[in-house]
């Protein structure tokens, strides 16, 4: 399910970044001020992660996880704007789901990051025994390549 969730995340924000800007032009939002907008999903995902760490120690990290599902859901219909809940397009209406969008990636992927660590610390120490392995034998090859040369000097 991790894995799911992460390319669940990645993909909605590869989907608002290059719409965003230009949405907010559409509205009459000036195009100096269009990155507050991306600072605004930023600094509310910063905010959402520790929020995310106290609700998976309240509650089961997989409902968390189903949280931030159906959190990221909601806000994408925010930011739409979204016929199905006959919102008018506003500047606010659209905050309003980059906030949500910006707590539901936290609560997705800060649960999910210890799952990655762990999976690639396995895969690095298990590399690193096939390196040590490999080490041991070489030397050990190289050694009785050693002793036949001294026994052949000797003898």
């Amino acid at each position: 399910m991790s894995i799911l969730l992460c390319v669940y995340a990645m993909t909605c924000c590869l989907f608002i970044e290059p719409i965003l800007a230009v949405r907010l032009v559409e509205l009459d939002w000036p195009k100096e001020s269009a990155g507050l907008a991306f600072g605004t999903l930023a600094i509310f995902q910063a905010i959402g992660g520790p929020v995310s760490g106290l609700m998976s120690m309240l509650i089961d990290i997989r409902l968390v996880q189903q949280i931030g599902i159906a959190t990221m859901s909601i806000a994408l219909l925010f930011i739409g704007p979204s016929e199905l809940l006959h919102l008018p397009p506003w500047v606010g209406i659209m905050f309003i789901g980059l906030i949500g969008m910006g707590f539901a990636v936290a609560l997705m992927y800060v649960l999910v990051t210890p799952e990655i660590i762990e999976a690639n610390e396995e895969s690095f120490k298990n590399k690193k025994r096939e390196h040590f392995e490999q080490y041991l034998s070489q030397e050990q090859e190289i050694n009785n390549r050693i002793d036949e040369r001294w026994n052949c000097v000797k003898g």
